[in-house]
């Protein structure tokens, strides 16, 4: 849209040395893109705020285009910006059913009691896919030693993860259940 405003709009401006109507494209692009990045921020681990820098720019885009003059182009740029817009915001919530999280529970318990087995099977329990874990021995030698796993998990909901880590608090040899989600990603 600003590359069609620059190159065949404000036909009606004369031309020279000093004169180029396409750099009224370009500055807006630019001015109005700095404005957009101010609305995104990160949170978390996620960043929020793109569809709305996105949206910011496309405005910009449409109303330099217009003031071009280049009204079918204006035209079809809305429809297209609109139909994306409305159909992101319906189709949301089945990328979020869809989509999975990435988590880590780690838990610290005495050894001894046959604990790994039952908490694996509580993990599989759940809708839940275990990517891989990690086995960490404080004592080395000792059998009644401390042990630190991570379980590396991948997950539909978080609740999931909380219904787990409640599950585990329960059993005596366990001395501490953490739960961290480092990120998001779709499935």
């Amino acid at each position: 849209m600003f590359t069609v405003a620059g190159a065949y709009g404000f036909s009606d401006l004369p031309r020279g040395p000093n004169v180029d109507p396409a750099r009224l494209a370009a500055q807006v692009a630019s001015g109005v893109g700095f404005l957009g990045a101010g609305a995104i921020m990160r949170q978390g681990p996620g960043i929020r705020g793109l569809t709305t820098a996105a949206t910011i720019w496309l405005a910009a885009a449409i109303g330099v285009t217009c003031g071009a003059g280049a009204y079918p182009a204006v035209a079809v740029s809305t429809v297209v910006v609109l139909l994306v817009l409305v159909g992101m915001r319906l189709v949301k919530p089945l990328i979020a059913r869809y989509s999975v999280i990435q988590t880590v529970i780690e838990l610290d318990y005495r050894r001894g009691h046959g604990t790994l087995g039952p908490v694996l099977r509580a993990i599989n329990g759940l809708q839940t896919r275990l990517e891989h874990f990690e086995i960490d021995d404080d004592d080395e030698g000792v059998a009644d030693g401390l042990r630190h796993v991570s379980l590396y998990l991948n997950v539909h909901s978080i609740d999931d993860v909380y219904a787990a880590a409640d599950e585990l608090r329960g059993r005596p040899e366990i001395s501490s259940v953490r739960g961290l989600t480092p990120g998001r990603r779709a499935a």
